[in-house]
């Protein structure tokens, strides 16, 4: 699945929440929201899309395609394809994080790095690296962190006008990643679109 199949098969239409839940429960994840359930399937397919990318580059003779300087030498089409479905996946894995620490009061930054190596397994990109552990959100964020989910339970919110308002080492991992203005320009507009169908009833997305 790339991210034009996910598009497919999870279309923004009135019944998509019913879809959705039908496939969290046959893969027997209930423990998360149907949001990040989607969102993992964002994960799943930005994975398998640049996984995709990089075999038919490798099949036309190009050898790792994602070395600097192969990957300057690619058709800015190529180029932008690569981007967005990396882009997919570290949206995927924050959105996954996110819900968590709203739940344990922090971020697990092994967790995050973890979910995000193995999506890029086998590809060229480096692997993400950080010693710390976990790290604490202080109340007075938290309850920023609240208001943002109150306000776009979608989570688009963080990444669209609030990262200062994530974990200080959630928004290194952002920002080293490279992924974070293709985020709001590539991914937020599809995902967004489809996740008001999960939060509200099969009558309509929230306006």
């Amino acid at each position: 699945m790339n991210i034009q199949e996910f598009k497919e098969n999870y279309s923004a239409d009135p019944n998509l929440r019913k879809i959705v839940a039908a496939k969290q429960e046959k893969e027997l994840k209930k423990g998360a929201s149907l949001v990040v359930f989607l969102a993992d399937k964002l994960t799943q397919a930005g994975s398998e899309g640049l996984r995709e990318l990089i075999t038919s580059l490798e099949h036309s003779g190009i050898k790792q395609p994602l070395c600097e300087q192969s990957y300057l030498a690619l058709p800015e089409e190529t180029k932008q394809s690569i981007r967005a479905h990396h882009a997919a996946i570290v949206t995927g894995v924050t959105i996954n994080s996110l819900e968590d620490m709203l739940v344990n009061r922090g971020f697990d930054i092994q967790d995050w790095c973890g979910r995000y190596n193995l999506a890029i397994s086998g590809t060229s990109l480096s692997p993400a690296k950080v010693a710390k552990e976990f790290e604490e959100i202080p109340g007075e964020q938290l309850k920023l962190m609240y208001d943002c989910i109150s306000s776009d339970k979608t989570f688009g919110m963080f990444f669209e006008r609030y990262t200062t308002r994530m974990p200080e080492m959630m928004t290194s991992l952002l920002e080293s990643s490279g992924a974070l203005p293709y985020i709001g320009k590539t991914i937020m507009p599809f995902f967004k679109e489809r996740a008001k169908y999960l939060i509200t009833s099969s009558t309509g997305p929230e306006s």
